[in-house]
């Protein structure tokens, strides 16, 4: 996690340094620079715009679809949570219970 977080900073870097010294040129004034620091930063802001985006579209979906692992209502409208009682869950093909068995706890002995 700490690798991909340090290689998305250096990409970040590398991408606005390059667009600052395309924008730069080779004028050296500093009007040039000035411009050249504009166009750079407007590189992360974007980013930073683009990835709300991304994140409130994601919410929203997330919102819409209800829950995860969530089985649909009657007319396959999805039951928003807390609101109503719970679906009750469906049996297997072989009559059991869907719920998967309880799980011991964890201790020194093995589990048959």
């Amino acid at each position: 996690m700490y690798t991909s977080f340090q290689f998305g900073a250096a990409f970040g870097l590398s991408a606005v340094t390059a667009v600052t010294v395309a924008a730069t040129g080779a004028g050296g004034s500093p009007g040039a620079a000035l411009a050249g620091y504009h166009a750079g930063l407007t590189v992360p802001a974007g980013l930073a715009l683009l990835a709300l985006a991304l994140g409130v579209t994601a919410l929203a979906r997330r919102r819409r679809s209800g829950p995860p692992g969530a089985a649909p209502a009657p007319g396959g409208i999805r039951r928003r949570s807390g609101t109503g009682t719970a679906p009750t869950p469906r049996p297997c093909r072989d009559g059991r219970h869907a719920r998967p068995p309880a799980v011991p706890a964890v201790s020194g002995t093995p589990v048959p």
